[in-house]
């Protein structure tokens, strides 16, 4: 290629760039500056040379006629990329192809290879035999598509919080094209574009170049809107078309700086704009969504402190989802506090806070809330006997094999509130108390219940008493432990002795006996007028039974009894009989008679000597009289 030809694009692009703005719609005239002929085997062919505002247009539409000088045309943008690919690379274009020998052909072959395109009267092929055709044909078709429209990196960006600017802002964007062409651009309102090359921030009305790179950001914290459009009017070497008002005439066209007519670069932002809050509301042990929790939604200041006007009250649906929507803003923080919670479950009583970062389009909070539970323990005691330090003492402990039946009072619903999981008068547990006394009925929803004793321990006596319990938990609270107390009586039981004479078979009054257990323990009885001994409540056991006097004037028995006390059947009640002989004398137990006899002569003697040992004093009282006369 000659050096000249090296600068010919260049300079053809800066004369097309220095052109004015062709208007759409605006009328020009054509000048039919020569007629070009290409001898070929096949005869000639032969295309116009025209002007139009004084540069070079190319026909068209080969197969018409040629407009005259004069012809009066109309301009307008051709929005074709084929055509404007090879009036790029064809004559006078800013990638025209080096293969021209000439003038004369170029023109030529330009014009053919847009009739190709523009009309269907020459199909593809029907001028290949003219020289130069083809390689020209092949060439454009090898080449690239002219990046000649001005447009943006991305159509479409999203936007993030920025911290540090207290604002939405968008990624970089690149203004992509070649050439000189600018992009006229309308910031919508409470928008500004910041430009990474100069630092300036501008709305409105811009204008940006190639190789620009800006970012769009809100004028305040954040947008009201969740989507902007925006819009920019390319001015950019475009395809002309000049239409003459015949149809017979050929059409012109060439490369023009042009001002698209419509706003057709666009970029779409999506803002962060106000968030949508939702509070998921959870079994903490199932996962399973809980409806009827209500939340309080406060916005706070700088200082944690809320605000007076951002708060909401909202209630967790079927699905335990509560929503707000568009309602929380970037770089804002808020409180959600939980007011009330599920029926039959403890309230949260934790706060949350959050601060909107705008990372996702919906801040989700979750909160995970126990189910009150209702524990009932019985708690067992009994009365029970027990020898010690020689006596019978009362005592109570801890019963072990009470059993008991809870029952419903009345319906008791589900922990969701909606479906009843016990009937009035249905069992819920049967319990049995254990080595500490205690029967526990857990993992129970709160609600009316009853509590019947079922079975007694043995030995003991069933307490019938139904008791009820109306069993609530407080809000704050996940378990609620109820108490219940029974106390049973003890069985009685009885042993008795009797002590008769041997011989006579009556009853004898003052016989001690020792009764002692099998641990060695005992208590001493004595046998009253009756000759009866009575011992009640005796522990169950093996006793054994030793005498430890006898009545007076009787032998003592030396030979032991045993015997058994239960709380049932035949051995509650147990009596023994027991005899003793006589001594030699009379003794205790005696007929009294003799007895009383003996007295009798004691007294008489003793009265005797009394008078004896007067009457003596007398009479030596009277012989003293006598010696004094």
């Amino acid at each position: 290629m000659r050096n000249r030809d090296i600068f010919r694009p260049l300079i053809l692009c800066l004369v097309m760039l220095m052109c004015a703005i062709v208007q759409v719609s605006a009328a020009s005239q054509v000048i039919y500056k020569e007629e070009l002929r290409t001898y070929t085997d096949r005869g000639y062919v032969r295309v116009g040379h025209f002007e139009v505002n004084g540069r070079t247009a190319f026909c068209m539409e080969h197969s018409n006629e040629s407009p005259p000088t004069g012809t009066a045309v109309t301009s307008k943008i051709y929005k074709n990329e084929k055509i404007r690919k090879i009036l790029y690379y064809g004559w006078e274009g800013p990638g025209q192809w080096s293969g021209f020998a000439s003038q004369k052909q170029g023109i030529t072959l330009t014009s053919l290879l847009l009739s190709e395109t523009y009309t269907t009267a020459q199909p593809v092929g029907t001028y290949n035999f003219v020289d130069g055709l083809v390689q020209f044909r092949n060439y454009v078709n090898s080449q690239p598509a002219p990046d000649l429209d001005l447009k943006f990196s991305k159509p479409r960006v999203k936007a993030y919080y920025d911290r540090e600017l207290d604002a939405e802002r968008t990624e970089d964007i690149t203004v992509q094209g070649s050439g000189a062409g600018k992009l006229t651009v309308t910031i919508p309102e409470d928008i500004i574009l910041h430009n990474n090359k100069t630092g300036e921030e501008v709305s409105g009305t811009v204008v940006l170049v190639p190789g620009d790179s800006f970012y769009l950001r809100t004028a305040g914290s954040f947008s009201f809107d969740k989507t902007s459009e925006i819009k920019g009017k390319n001015l950019a070497l475009q395809p002309i078309v000049f239409v003459t008002a015949s149809t017979g005439l050929q059409d012109l066209t060439r490369l023009e700086l042009a001002e698209d007519t419509a706003e057709s670069t666009k970029l779409t932002v999506d803002w962060v704009g106000r968030l949508t809050l939702r509070i998921l509301k959870k079994d903490i042990e199932t996962g399973e969504p809980l409806a009827g929790a209500e939340f309080h939604v406060e916005k706070l200041d700088e200082d944690g402190q809320p605000t007076p006007e951002g708060d909401r009250y909202v209630t967790t649906d079927a699905d335990g989802v509560a929503t707000i929507g568009n309602w929380l803003y970037c770089g804002r923080k808020y409180r959600i506090t939980e007011v009330k919670a599920p029926y039959a479950y403890a309230l949260d009583s934790e706060s949350k806070t959050i601060e909107v970062t705008g990372s996702n389009e919906v801040e989700e909070v979750t909160f995970n809330d126990r189910k009150q539970k209702v524990k009932i323990i019985v708690d067992k005691d009994g009365r029970y006997y027990r020898i010690e330090s020689g006596r019978i003492e009362a005592r109570t402990g801890k019963l072990q094999g009470a059993v008991y039946q809870v029952t419903a009072a009345e319906d008791i619903a589900d922990w969701n509130g909606l479906t009843v999981l016990y009937k009035q008068g249905a069992v819920v547990q049967t319990i049995v108390t254990d080595e500490n006394g205690q029967a526990v009925a857990d993992e129970l929803p709160p609600g009316k219940y009853s509590i019947t004793e079922l079975k007694a321990p043995d030995g003991y006596v069933v307490d019938r008493e139904i008791r009820s319990y109306n069993l609530t938990v407080d809000e704050n609270r996940s378990e609620l432990d109820h108490k219940v107390s029974f106390i049973n009586k003890v069985k009685t039981t009885e042993f008795r002795v009797t002590k008769y004479d041997a011989d006579t078979k009556k009853p004898l009054a003052n016989a001690h006996f020792r009764i002692t257990d099998s641990e060695g323990r005992s208590i001493e009885v004595c046998t009253d007028k009756e000759g009866i001994a009575v011992v009640k409540n005796l522990p169950p056991g093996e006793y054994t039974l030793t005498e430890v006097e006898a009545p007076r004037g009787y032998r003592l028995e030396t030979k032991s009894q045993h015997f058994t006390i239960e709380y049932e059947g035949d051995n509650a009640d147990v009596s023994l009989t027991a005899y003793n002989h006589r001594t030699g004398g009379p003794t205790t137990g005696d007929n009294v008679s003799g007895a009383i006899i003996l007295y009798m002569i004691l007294f008489g003697a003793a009265v005797t000597n009394l008078a004896v040992i007067r009457i003596a004093r007398k009479r030596m009282k009277k012989a003293h009289s006598y010696d004094k006369i």
